[in-house]
């Protein structure tokens, strides 16, 4: 669960892209990011053996990691429930406070980047329409690798969103931009 699914899901995107069914290995430790592994294991084009045996490799290490630590931690287990057990309500309390706190004020931020973003929209029948006349209009592509993959723009510069600060004198000034993200 995630206040900022759309940065939450891009940031995955780039690590997927960077380390490939590698990082099926350590996604099921990301809350998220399991969720998300297959189907982005699926738009990178993966092969099935190979995306069985990481996937497989991955769970394996998963289990493996909290069935050593449960066995080395067992008896500090039992220590830790008797001291939480002394601190009583007062203690799960703070704890659900400060948890609420964060969620609050993660939504009150969300809240604000959303009201900050606030810039005209063009849906896809809009862009093609204004494509269609030859309007004087720049289209630029920020989506990454593996989303740009399922439906490419002919007319469009295609920037991904990391390389937009180094690689920007590519966009032509003398006319409107329309941005492409997902």
């Amino acid at each position: 669960m995630s206040l900022e699914p759309d940065s939450c899901v891009r940031k995955t995107e780039n690590v997927f892209a960077r380390y490939g069914l590698n990082w099926l290995l350590v996604s099921k430790f990301i809350p998220g990011l399991n969720a998300v592994a297959a189907p982005l294991a699926g738009a990178s084009n993966a092969r099935l053996p190979r995306f069985l045996f990481f996937d497989t490799l991955g769970a394996v290490v998963w289990s493996g990691v909290y069935v050593f630590a449960g066995y080395l931690l067992s008896d500090e287990l039992e220590v830790g429930i008797a001291y939480a057990s002394r601190f009583g309500s007062g203690f799960m309390l703070f704890v659900v406070a400060v948890f609420g706190g964060w969620v609050g004020w993660k939504f009150i931020e969300r809240r604000r980047f959303l009201q900050s973003m606030k810039v005209e929209r063009v849906d896809v029948r809009d862009l093609k329409a204004l494509l269609s006349p030859g309007l004087e209009l720049a289209v630029v592509d920020v989506r990454s690798h593996l989303s740009h993959s399922d439906a490419v723009i002919p007319e469009a510069i295609h920037i991904p969103l990391e390389e937009l600060r180094t690689r920007h004198h590519e966009i032509p000034r003398d006319r409107d931009i329309v941005l492409v993200c997902t």
